[in-house]
Parts: C-alpha cells; sequence; structure tokens
C-alpha cells in the first residue's frame, strides 16, 4: 500500500472500530470496564507517582471507577490537556470533585493550571494494525 492508501485504510478502520464499541450495549461496556480497571489496578497500585489518565470519549474505557479508588488510596493522578494542536500535551493534576472545564472537543479538563509530569499515562486506543502500530 502506498501512503495515501494507508491513511485512508487507518480512517476507516478506526471509524468501523469506534462504531464497533459504541454499538455494545452499555452493560456490557460496563463489565468490560470493571474488567480492565481490576487488572489495571493490580498493576499500578504498586507504582509510585503520577498517573496521567484520559477522559473517557466515545464509549472508551471509563477510568474514573479506578481513579477514586487509587485517588483513596493516596495516588495523584492527572489529566492531558490540548494547549498547541501541534505540540505535546500538558498534564494537569486532578483529583475526582475538583472543577473541570471544557478543552478541545468538549473533554473535559482541569480548571486549575497545577502541571505535572506523570511517571505513567493509561491511553486509550481505538485498536492496532499487524505491525503493533496504534490506530487512536
Amino acid at each position: 500500500m502506498n501512503p495515501t492508501e494507508i491513511k485512508t485504510w487507518r480512517s476507516a478502520e478506526r471509524a468501523r472500530l469506534i462504531a464497533l464499541r459504541m454499538a455494545l450495549p452499555p452493560a456490557m461496556r460496563r463489565a468490560a470496564g470493571e474488567r480492565i480497571a481490576a487488572t489495571l489496578h493490580e498493576i499500578v497500585a504498586p507504582r509510585p507517582g503520577v498517573l496521567g489518565i484520559y477522559w473517557p470519549f466515545r464509549a472508551e474505557f471509563d477510568p474514573r471507577p479506578l481513579v477514586e479508588r487509587l485517588t483513596a488510596a493516596g495516588r495523584r493522578v492527572a489529566l492531558p490537556v490540548v494547549v498547541d494542536k501541534r505540540g505535546p500535551l500538558e498534564y494537569r493534576a486532578w483529583m475526582p470533585g475538583e472543577n473541570l472545564v471544557a478543552g478541545v472537543w468538549d473533554i473535559p479538563i482541569p480548571e486549575s493550571r497545577v502541571v505535572v509530569r506523570p511517571s505513567m499515562v493509561l491511553a486509550p486506543l481505538v485498536g492496532f494494525d499487524r505491525a503493533c502500530y496504534r490506530l487512536g
């Protein structure tokens, strides 16, 4: 495939996978989310540092119950913020209950600008190709 064909395929595959995910019944998504959260808790809880998380978007895994559990145990978390669409993300410290405002694509971001550097990040993905490249 040439670069244009690859770009077209990647875009179509992302759309297809998002549509499949969004078509799942909410109860099935919740059950899958609970299994994901349980596994992630085992991996993340013993490791120190700030955890970067993404706010759920278009039926993605919802990390908020995991965040509640981790922050109750003292873990600090941060949400990514687009400050320049061509630059790197900025991570802002956030705790459940703190004020959020609409960011890019109306995804909630911390109102307070306390910039931190996560030691690990839970990043959602739509899927991956045969070479294990992230599709989005």
